[in-house]
């Protein structure tokens, strides 16, 4: 269930219930003040869930407007039918459950601050409402009784029906998240197998023209065959990875990132990058050391060299199980931190000498991350030449 159709659906159930509640005060308060208020709000909701299934209003557009539409309607019975000690007051959560879905966490904190800024002002305001007193309408016990109880019924409906959406929702996000998991699967497997054939075949035929080839261009292909061989199998032990428990072993995190400066060490010589490590603490840590390796640890210092200038340094520390890798490049500025680990955006940066990037390195390392319990940070400045820090707690 999309935004568009959840704001479809409470547009309807206010809609009604604002009609319905119409004529109980006509019928039974005799008040014609709430009557039209509660009509005109009623007969707005129709507008504007008009202009929304006709695409002629935006969904965030509608989703402030249906809210305001609501809390000033609900402002005029509550004024009407004695400020704070009336018994419509409950319904202020229909904006708050509101904002909630329409808006998010942002939205939700926003209204619940407007409603209880709503309350504390009709708290203070009783006793000086004398120039509404033509207006006003004086509740015996068996009306407030009656009209409190109507509440609690709407009440209880709209969070059921709340909780409804909510049930709702939450099934279709895990339902789209299996088959995308399973697209990727399946796409993985693919990968895998196509992969794979070509390869053993040139393989074979690279075996029977060997005498044919010069010795170095036969280690080069020989290399680059072994580099694709060791791809599809990285790749079968990503996916392994992450559709079972991760396989944690205990890893010297010194050595691990030692190998890996070295297995990219010819990156650092084409820049004139220096790499200084202070690696004292010798204590081990519990995690998957090809994952650590080759999804975190490559990554995030592929990416230093990918944004350090020409002749800098690259600074990698660690102590009491705080890992920090540190550039003094060209920094992220604050836009791209934002969405930094989110796939979604797929930020892609180009490096100081013209380095191509795909945008799901910094993704994977926090995915990976936070399989594995490690807490990643990220700092960063485009102000002069501050870099970006790495900060991984183990």
């Amino acid at each position: 269930m999309n935004l568009k159709k959840i704001g479809i659906n409470l547009g309807i159930y206010g809609l009604v219930t604002f009609a319905v509640f119409a004529f109980i005060y006509l019928f039974y308060l005799d008040s014609k003040v709430l009557f039209f208020n509660n009509i005109l709000t009623s007969l707005t909701f129709g507008l504007i869930l008009f202009l929304l299934k006709k695409n002629i209003m935006p969904v965030k557009v509608y989703s402030h407007v249906v809210l305001i539409v609501t809390y000033i309607g609900l402002i005029v019975i509550n004024l009407v039918l004695g400020g704070i000690h009336s018994p419509m007051n409950y319904w202020f959560i229909a904006c708050i459950l509101g904002a909630a879905f329409l808006l998010g966490s942002k939205g939700l904190l926003l209204w619940s601050s407007i409603i209880l800024s709503t309350y504390t002002v009709l708290y203070l305001v009783d006793g000086h409402l004398g120039f509404l007193s033509d207006y006003q309408i004086i509740l015996d016990a068996s009306r407030i009784y009656y009209l409190g109880l109507s509440t609690l019924f709407g009440v209880i409906t709209l969070i059921f029906v709340f909780a409804w959406f909510y049930l709702k929702i939450n099934g279709e996000y895990h339902d789209y998240e299996k088959k995308q998991n399973d697209r990727l699967n399946f796409l993985l497997k693919i990968l895998n197998h196509d992969l794979a054939s070509p390869l053993m075949v040139t393989s074979i035929l690279v075996g029977k023209e060997k005498n044919n080839i010069t010795p170095k261009n036969l280690e080069k292909i020989n290399k680059a065959h072994a580099s694709m061989f060791e791809l599809i199998n990285s790749v079968r032990k990503v996916d392994k990875f992450f559709s079972k428990e991760p396989r944690l072993s205990q890893v010297d995190i010194k050595e691990a990132i030692e190998d890996v400066v070295e297995d990219i060490n010819i990156l650092f010589q084409e820049k004139e990058i220096k790499v200084e490590m202070n690696l004292n603490d010798q204590r081990r840590i519990s995690c998957d050391e090809f994952i650590l390796k080759n999804s975190i640890l490559k990554n995030l210092i592929t990416n230093a060299f990918k944004f350090s200038e020409p002749g800098s340094t690259i600074q990698i520390f660690y102590n009491e199980n705080t890992l920090v890798i540190k550039d003094s490049g060209s920094g992220i500025s604050k836009e791209d931190l934002k969405d930094i680990f989110n796939f979604e955006a797929s930020i892609s940066r180009t490096g100081t000498k013209g380095e191509l990037g795909t945008g799901f390195g910094l993704p994977i390392v926090n995915e990976c991350c936070e399989r594995l319990g490690i807490k990643i940070s990220v700092d960063s400045s485009t102000e002069g030449q501050t870099g970006t820090t790495f900060t991984l707690k183990f």
